[in-house]
């Protein structure tokens, strides 16, 4: 009898705790990309050097072409590996899936990144051209 009702609360429990960590994996890789795009505005600032970064939807990659990772080589932001496992179903800069900063830290595109998990979706966006906020809209976070 004790198992048959551990069994039945686990069954009402267990879908309510995935969808939560699956909202959460959702909304800590949207705050992960959105800090990224802020870091590499800094970094082209900082340096006075251009940083370009392309969106790969097919491999949910994004590589930040000038700005170095750990091992001197452009950093890249792997959301398909642990801990996010996320896709990235779009990203938009203007009909393109780049975006750019030149070496003022300012941008000339406007556009999006829309990460998916399951039905839940979280956008990062740039919102104005120049020095824009990155803001993140369809979730709980938001960094300006």
């Amino acid at each position: 009898m004790v198992v048959a009702i551990v069994a039945i609360l686990g069954s009402i429990a267990l879908p309510r705790m995935s969808a939560s960590e699956r909202r959460y994996r959702l909304e800590l890789a949207a705050a992960r990309l959105a800090a990224d795009l802020d870091a590499a505005r800094s970094y082209a600032r900082a340096n006075a050097e251009g940083v370009t970064i392309t969106f790969n939807t097919v491999t949910e990659t994004a590589t930040f072409a000038g700005m170095r990772g750990d091992h001197g080589t452009d950093y890249v932001l792997d959301l398909a590996r642990a801990p996010y496992r996320i896709d990235m179903a779009t990203a938009d800069f203007g009909g393109e899936s780049k975006l750019a900063f030149d070496g003022y830290g300012s941008t000339s595109s406007t556009g999006s990144v829309t990460l998916k998990l399951g039905t839940s979706t979280v956008s990062v966006t740039i919102s104005e051209a120049s020095r824009a906020p990155i803001v993140l809209s369809g979730g709980k976070v938001g960094i300006k």
